[in-house]
């Protein structure tokens, strides 16, 4: 068997030379090994491979006449390792994927850059929201029509929006009047909220943003549509934005 095949799959070339021997002599013990190894290997290097690929459960270790001795495990082996290591590609391809966001934020700022996170899906959004509402800020300035929000953010809310008044971030909020945005505004001042309401005919708001500390987020979460989100870094524009929400709320 090649040994570049067997190098392929995560074996050193070691390894794959010392497996190639026990593949095509069958059983042999550890001096025998070094013995046709030596050209190589050298003896010490020999015995560590020969337990490095019993620990991959490749080869088999067992006492015959007092003497270690080593052969293949079945070929189908080299298939369970290929699986193992793809369970393991996509155990760590979802943690990369859990800190991409932090990953992207250190490396923004390390460069300078205004990063730009992508989001997709209610998980995706909830994740926005988790961040937007997490403690350790002043304030949340942002605009939405409620009556547009899909049911499968019920759930979100109700967790969510209850912590930012726990952590007590005040919230500037514009709202498209309705008869739940008017709710709304009555309870303001024990929701640690200010808010206005403007015409929705006059000034149709069809996507959520909150602008907090550096970061911009902007959602379209609208009933019946696939949920997108995505948020922005940038202190420049993140404070632009602040202004402007100041603005139309005559502070």
């Amino acid at each position: 068997m090649k040994t570049d095949v067997l190098e392929k799959i995560g074996l050193n070339s070691n390894e794959s030379y010392i497996y190639n021997i026990l593949l095509t002599n069958g059983e042999l013990n550890a001096p025998a090994v070094a013995e046709k190894a030596h050209l190589k290997i050298t003896r010490q290097n020999t015995y560590t491979v020969l337990k490095s690929l019993v620990k991959k459960g490749l080869i088999e270790e067992f006492d015959k006449r007092k003497k270690l001795t080593y052969r293949v495990e079945h070929p189908q082996k080299l298939l369970e390792t290929i699986e193992n290591q793809k369970k393991e590609l996509e155990e760590n391809e979802k943690t990369i994927e859990a800190l991409m966001p932090e990953i992207i934020s250190d490396y923004n700022l390390a460069h300078n850059k205004p990063g730009i996170v992508y989001y997709e899906g209610l998980s995706g959004v909830k994740k926005i929201f988790e961040d937007v509402y997490s403690p350790g800020k002043d304030e949340v300035c942002g605009c939405v029509d409620p009556t547009l929000f899909d049911k499968s953010f019920d759930i979100v809310f109700k967790t969510l929006v209850p912590q930012r008044i726990k952590n007590k971030l005040f919230s500037r909020a514009i709202l498209t009047d309705s008869a739940f945005s008017k709710a709304m505004q009555k309870k303001d001042n024990e929701q640690h909220r200010k808010s206005i309401l403007v015409d929705p005919q006059k000034y149709p708001i069809t996507a959520e943003i909150d602008v907090y500390e550096d970061k911009i987020a902007m959602m379209d979460i609208s009933k019946g549509k696939n949920f997108v989100g995505i948020v922005i870094e940038n202190k420049a524009i993140s404070e632009t934005l602040r202004s402007i929400f100041k603005l139309a709320m005559n502070e």
